[in-house]
């Protein structure tokens, strides 16, 4: 699968890029193979695929770790620029023939050498190189979704039944459908808990946050789930 299907916190990669963003045409870029998955699975996306009428493009690469106001950072300066940190390329600006050589090469890797030219701008940003800088930065990201995603006003839509121990309560989120059995603990007084859709958790299991526990998930009776995990979706 493409690197902005990885998850940190709640949401993947590519959902903290789209949110920053107000009511964007999304196009995603992945290897050929990749396509018709992604074109399954994102129907309202575009998938290596440039419609004809957009005439400037933001590339922005997958491993960036998007944060709440990462679309102001990239506002179009006027010309075709790409942004950079450390060397490595996070983003930049298509339009004209520029835009025309990137149709030409969705469905492959997008290289260094076919940005010579363009003008470089740094741009501090978080980017993920290795696998457990997701886990590093788990946290910190449960943290920051959980805060979007309930706009600060965290529901109980799912069974709570008698005997359930919610700790810091207006810290934890629980989605329609989820079912938490007697004898449970969810302690947010770390950090929040998020509960999604239809997930259970079995008498007696202990949820430290900040967590996310994803949809149709199951925690087992008496596990214990400390701070800064992410579990699910399933």
């Amino acid at each position: 699968r493409p690197v902005y299907e990885l998850r940190c916190g709640i949401t993947l990669l590519k959902d903290k890029i789209i949110r920053s963003f107000s009511n964007p045409t999304v196009i995603l870029h992945a290897r050929d193979y990749l396509t018709d998955i992604l074109k399954r699975d994102y129907p309202n996306f575009y998938v290596n695929e440039i419609p004809s009428n957009v005439t400037q493009v933001l590339f922005i690469n997958g491993r960036v770790l998007a944060e709440p106001h990462f679309a102001d950072k990239f506002k179009y300066p006027g010309k075709d620029v790409v942004y950079v940190k450390d060397g490595e390329i996070i983003a930049f600006w298509a339009t004209g023939e520029n835009l025309k050589r990137f149709r030409e090469k969705l469905g492959n890797p997008i290289l260094k050498s076919d940005l010579d030219g363009f003008e470089k701008i740094e741009a501090n940003v978080k980017l993920i190189t290795y696998p457990w800088e997701l886990v590093n930065n788990n946290g910190e990201q449960i943290l920051i979704d959980f805060n979007i995603l309930t706009e600060g006003k965290a529901k109980k839509l799912g069974k709570i039944y008698d005997g359930v121990h919610l700790l810091n309560e207006h810290f934890i989120h629980i989605e329609e459908g989820a079912k938490i059995k007697p004898g449970v603990v969810l302690d947010a007084e770390n950090g929040p808990i998020y509960i999604g859709k239809n997930a259970k958790i079995l008498p007696n299991a202990v949820i430290e946050g900040p967590a996310y526990i994803g949809d149709d998930s199951l925690i087992k009776v008496s596990a214990k789930i400390y701070e800064n995990t992410s579990i699910g979706p399933v």
